[in-house]
């Protein structure tokens, strides 16, 4: 799965200046783009209906959702307008609106009428859906130092 977000974000910074750590918080809403690619040796059909299961497969999707982020960290200046960086944070995907990987459903032939129609099958069960995505949550640490150019 990928996702590319796009988001406005908001940033308090709880001072600023000459302080020697500089703390900040901050979210943000947006949209996400996410596309799922799936290759499988085993089922090179897109659809098959055998005489007791049906067996879709989705194997490439693209949808749109939306996202949250929250995020928090700290800055420490130090000589030359360097800075060094601490900083989390999380985001809030909403990926439900992809179809699922493969279903699985049982079925079988309704009993015979006696008036000559041909059978249709009937499911036994809701399908069996594998690869199921309704939200996904994605969270990072990360430090660094910053260097002006």
């Amino acid at each position: 799965i990928y996702i590319l977000p796009v988001a406005l974000n908001a940033v308090y910074r709880f001072h600023e200046g000459g302080k020697k750590i500089n703390p900040y918080i901050g979210g943000g809403l947006g949209i996400c783009v996410a596309w799922r690619e799936v290759e499988s040796r085993t089922l090179k059909e897109k659809y098959y209906q055998g005489p007791v299961y049906n067996l879709t497969f989705n194997d490439n999707q693209t949808v749109t959702g939306q996202l949250v982020s929250l995020f928090a960290g700290i800055e420490i200046p130090f000589g030359n307008n360097m800075k060094f960086t601490a900083d989390v944070s999380t985001t809030f995907y909403d990926l439900s609106r992809f179809k699922p990987i493969l279903s699985i459903s049982t079925s079988t032939p309704p009993p015979s009428f006696g008036d000559g129609q041909t059978p249709t099958t009937f499911s036994y069960e809701e399908p069996l859906d594998i690869g199921v995505f309704k939200e996904e949550w994605v969270s990072s640490a990360s430090i660094g130092i910053v260097v002006p150019f």
